[in-house]
């Protein structure tokens, strides 16, 4: 149940960060089209955010739990100079097929908690690997030969970001979690990628309604979005990069 809770604790953390850079910004939007943004900013405001203390040299666990309470520190500023509405009669509709859709393919998460890794695939692996290197290095942080030769396997991936790189949003995520929870990147990976799912699925929302003009026609996108078996596969299938970056994309 806690493995639950942290993934709707996780959803509102962005809602408020980007819900806060909104308000602030205030672009011509409708409310339920910023709400339904707001996820997926505030994700991206926290990766741009971490990705350069990251490359400025400080491990993810040195600012992590500071970063995040700075974040709610300057969204509750933000909140109290221009008091954004909250539609919550409008939005409970869209709340309810994406909640139904977090215990529909995360009920596994209620019976093992954080210990449930779903499939256990390589590219799983791979990202929590990388993310325990950002949680424990900087970003160009050199490994030395005897962490290669096996003493900290982690940092092979100074290969994959520092040398060729590859866009490091989802492992620094990871890193974020397990930063602020003080568990390892494979206990949280499940619950972060769940909640990347309520993003797409918000994302996804802010195209179908456009402008606040097609309501029911946002429902039922909801509605199908959360109940098609092939959505559901690439969260439990931990595809966790193209989950997230499709949120963003869209």
């Amino acid at each position: 149940m806690f493995a639950i809770l942290f993934v709707l604790t996780l959803f509102i953390f962005f809602t408020v960060i980007g819900q806060a850079v909104i308000s602030l910004l205030r672009p011509r939007m409708g409310v339920l089209w910023s709400w339904f943004l707001s996820p997926t900013v505030g994700l991206a405001l926290l990766i741009v955010i971490m990705t350069r203390l990251n490359i400025w040299g400080l491990p993810v666990k040195t600012f992590g739990p500071w970063l995040a309470l700075g974040l709610l520190v300057f969204s509750g500023l933000i909140f109290w100079w221009r008091r954004p509405y909250f539609p919550w009669r409008q939005l409970r509709w869209f709340l309810i097929p994406t909640v139904l859709f977090v215990i529909y393919a995360g009920w596994p998460m209620m019976r093992y908690g954080f210990n449930w890794i779903s499939y256990g695939n390589d590219d799983m692996a791979n990202y929590c690997l990388a993310a325990d290197r950002f949680v424990q290095h900087g970003y160009y942080d050199l490994p030395s030969q005897t962490d290669l030769e096996g003493r900290d396997y982690a940092q092979q991936y100074w290969f994959m970001h520092g040398l060729q790189q590859i866009r490091p949003g989802s492992e620094l995520t990871l890193a974020f979690a397990a930063s602020v929870t003080g568990l390892n990147p494979h206990e949280v990976f499940m619950p972060v990628i769940t909640m990347f799912s309520m993003m797409q699925i918000f994302a996804m929302g802010a195209i179908a309604i456009f402008r606040g003009r097609h309501r029911k026609i946002a429902v039922l996108a909801f509605f199908l979005f959360a109940t098609s078996p092939l959505f559901g596969l690439g969260t439990l299938y931990q595809l966790i990069a193209q989950v997230g970056g499709i949120a963003i994309l869209l």
